[in-house]
């Protein structure tokens, strides 16, 4: 069902340049691209482009997803072959993906890229950005595909349903958290499908970049915090053992509020629980102190993980802070991040579960 609604979202795309109307040898001189993926190789630079293939079978048309790639010795020079690869130009205003190869975000940064969204002015500025995690964004195009289906638009609707990255990925927002003192850049990592993988192509990592440079990745098991202390409503599964006797929950942020004051970061979390399985009856009273202690746990080690190993502000603080004039006491605000003495306090409330 999923891949029917892509197609006819796109064929409602591509009607407008398929009418009789259209200037057919207008759509022979362009190619229309739907994802770019950059890559840093030993040669300089490579750039692949999802593009369609259209057909025409005895008067049927036949569209299909093609990747065409060029290189050079940087990403402009690679694009700009892709114009003559054909002898078409390039048309980008239908792009919808940017994504970035690991290697490349690491060692060159992204602000070349973003620098196509000022220079080319049929790029969007509501592109979404994503780099990758042990592959190349090429190898990422070049995945099996079901169905002649477009990856990037398979992508694009897994993302839709990410809650940190349905909004906060696109050009405009990468480029304000670049440029702007108290936030760092995080983008959503996409993987390298197999051919007997489910396709899925979200990886459950987060990267986390420093200025304009991939730094590290938050670890699956950090990601559903990260979305509770950014007050996304994620819920989560989480396994308890209690007096030896195994609990089943389900959480899911109410609230989260948070507040800097005397060199402390304060939290103050409220969740709503959810008893899945208590075979041995265990009082709800013991089930939430469990949770309160268990989460708060995984806060104090995430939040320390930010402040010792990536050294920066990735939950907005310094930006979005109540206090401007603390931010504005601190010229570094991520040096005054990583000092600040967390406080955190869960608050567990048991639900009932609802059917649906």
């Amino acid at each position: 069902m999923k891949n029917k609604i892509i197609s006819v979202i796109f064929l409602i795309i591509m009607l407008p340049l398929l009418t009789s109307c259209f200037d057919y040898t207008e759509l022979e001189r362009e190619i229309l691209i739907f994802t770019i993926g950059v890559d840093k190789i030993k040669t300089g630079y490579e750039v692949s482009a999802e593009t369609l293939q259209a057909e025409d079978y005895g008067g049927q048309l036949s569209i299909k997803p093609q990747v065409i790639t060029s290189t050079g010795v940087s990403i402009y020079e690679a694009l700009s072959k892709l114009d003559g690869k054909f002898n078409n130009k390039v048309n980008l205003s239908h792009c919808g993906l940017i994504i970035v190869g690991e290697e490349y975000a690491r060692e060159d940064g992204i602000n070349d890229i973003l620098n196509l969204v000022f220079e080319e002015n049929n790029l969007r500025f509501n592109t979404t950005f994503t780099t990758t995690y042990n592959s190349t964004a090429k190898e990422i195009l070049n995945s099996s595909s079901e169905n002649g289906t477009f990856h990037g638009f398979e992508i694009l609707e897994q993302l839709s349903k990410n809650k940190l990255f349905n909004d906060s990925a696109r050009a405009y927002k990468v480029i304000n958290a670049i440029e702007n003192q108290g936030i760092e850049l995080t983008l959503p990592v996409i993987k390298r499908t197999n051919e007997n993988e489910k396709k899925n192509f979200y990886a459950n990592k987060i990267a986390v970049f420093k200025s304009d440079k991939l730094f590290g990745y938050i670890e699956d098991k950090d990601v559903n915090y990260y979305s509770f202390l950014l007050n996304k409503k994620d819920s989560i599964q989480l396994e308890l053992n209690i007096d030896d006797s195994i609990v089943n929950t389900k959480i899911s942020l109410n609230k989260t509020k948070d507040k800097i004051e005397n060199n402390k970061l304060n939290i103050k979390m409220d969740i709503n629980a959810y008893i899945e399985s208590n075979d041995n009856n265990i009082s709800q009273k013991q089930i939430e102190k469990k949770l309160e202690k268990q989460i708060t746990k995984e806060i104090y080690s995430f939040i320390n993980i930010t402040q010792k190993k990536f050294k920066v502000d990735i939950f907005g603080y310094g930006f979005n802070l109540n206090n401007k004039k603390i931010k504005n006491n601190h010229s570094d605000w991520n040096d005054y991040f990583i000092n600040l003495s967390p406080n955190v306090k869960i608050n567990v409330q048991i639900k009932e579960m609802t059917e649906d």
